[in-house]
């Protein structure tokens, strides 16, 4: 069980930080074409995406890293 709870762990903790990527890489597509609120509202979006995958690896690992290879 303890193995399965791991696994769990990471593949959130990994899936966090790709939609945090995700946002900032479109962001950064199409930054051009996008009003302000909605360039700041995503970058937040990105930043709480990556602190919760981070909390939630902490949570269980007692390891705070923004990175999920760490």
């Amino acid at each position: 069980m303890n193995k399965i709870l791991r696994n769990l762990v990471l593949i959130a903790h990994w899936v966090c930080f790709a939609i945090a990527v995700a946002v900032l890489l479109a962001l950064g597509i199409y930054s051009k074409e996008l009003d302000f609120v909605f360039i700041s509202l995503s970058g937040f979006f990105a930043a709480t995406s990556l602190g919760i995958g981070a909390a939630i690896r902490w949570m269980f690992f007692g390891k705070f890293s923004f990175l999920p290879w760490r």
